[in-house]
């Protein structure tokens, strides 16, 4: 992979993050990454979501609470 795509399943954001898939999804469970997308039956993550919720982790932005969807449990479907 020479890029990483907008949207990813949990192995290449898992990869994208240098995290094993076990960490990312701890770290998806804990909220300090964003919930996937069902597309189908398959889960995404936005690359941009994943992008600004580490900056966030990293004190490099400031949460925006009105992204607060991307973290929302109440919409997930079979999580």
């Amino acid at each position: 992979m020479n890029y990483p795509p907008i949207m990813m399943r949990r192995k290449i954001a898992a990869k994208y993050l240098d995290m094993s898939e076990a960490s990312f999804l701890r770290e998806v469970a804990s909220l300090n990454l964003p919930m996937p997308v069902l597309i189908g039956k398959k889960e995404y993550w936005y690359r941009e979501a994943i992008d600004k919720a580490v900056a966030i982790l990293f004190g490099v932005v400031e949460p925006d609470w009105s992204d607060i969807a991307l973290y929302d449990r109440s919409d997930a479907k079979g999580t």
